[in-house]
């Protein structure tokens, strides 16, 4: 109900969307990178410590995840702006 309210005030309900996926862009690798770290200490894990090998290829992909999203993002706001 809240976001036919928005949809219906605001309009362009696409580019709300985009504007939301933009921003989840931004938010997943803040996760994903706590995950790891979390993952990494194993006092945390109950004596489970991961491997190094796969810390690595997940903090790969959070770099990855943040730089496209910043990029996405930055393209949104650029076209706002124009």
């Amino acid at each position: 109900m809240v976001s036919t309210a928005v949809f219906l005030v605001v309009g362009q309900p696409v580019a709300i969307l985009l504007a939301v996926g933009a921003l989840n862009a931004l938010v997943l690798p803040v996760g994903l990178s706590a995950m790891l770290v979390a993952a990494r200490r194993a006092g945390l894990m109950n004596g489970y410590r991961h491997p190094g090998a796969l810390t690595l290829a997940g903090a790969a992909a959070a770099l990855a995840m943040a730089v496209l999203g910043a990029q996405t993002v930055g393209v949104m706001v650029g076209g706002w702006l124009r």
